[in-house]
């Protein structure tokens, strides 16, 4: 969905040599990832991506990624320099289908509310520019894959003020599109560092 520019600076947070696109705004992506395997076993993750300039290239900055792994998130930080914190995860079930992520300590942050809209087999996806930070500098990357048994949902989420996401509650309020698959293959390209 779109971000305000505001927002999208909201989210990023201050950072040398980065910009969120003027005039329209940002583009923004959330990801809600179950890994059912996985180097570090399996684990839950929320992908927060506001697209940035980053010294003018244009990419998708991962500004937030919680995850309820401490291994995922020590290998995240290391190899990646990743924004990787500790989040307890209840995932949508047959009965419920809703999402919440709290912190650490219990407090819940967001919650996603899905329905389905229709679906169909799969879905190709192109080489995305991602930029994640790595200590004082950024990295640039790609992301390709494929989407299987892929589901159009819409989704709401109600977002506590306090919470460090309290942006994202604009991106449902204008059009979005939300997918929901089953399975998801992934290729990640070697970063370069943007200085």
């Amino acid at each position: 969905g779109r971000l305000r520019r505001q927002f999208a600076h909201q989210m990023a947070g201050s950072s040398r040599g980065l910009l969120a696109p003027p005039l329209l705004g940002s583009l923004a992506a959330v990801a809600f990832i179950r890994y059912d395997e996985s180097p570090v076993g399996p684990y839950h993750e929320m992908m927060v991506c506001p697209g940035v300039l980053c010294h003018q290239v244009p990419g998708a900055l991962i500004s937030h990624l919680p995850v309820d792994s401490t291994l995922s998130l020590l290998g995240g930080r290391a190899i990646w320099g990743l924004p990787k914190t500790l989040a307890n995860f209840e995932w949508p079930d047959g009965t419920a289908p809703t999402l919440r992520l709290s912190d650490a300590d219990g407090v819940e942050q967001i919650r996603a509310t899905f329905q389905p809209r229709g679906s169909f087999p799969g879905l190709a996806v192109p080489p995305l520019p991602i930029i994640s930070r790595s200590g004082p500098r950024h990295q640039w990357f790609a992301i390709s894959g494929a989407l299987g048994q892929v589901t159009r949902m819409h989704v709401t989420f109600s977002i506590p003020e306090h919470s460090p996401y309290a942006a994202l509650s604009a991106i449902t309020h204008g059009p979005h599109l939300a997918l929901y698959a089953q399975t998801l293959r992934m290729k990640v390209s070697r970063p370069i560092d943007l200085l």
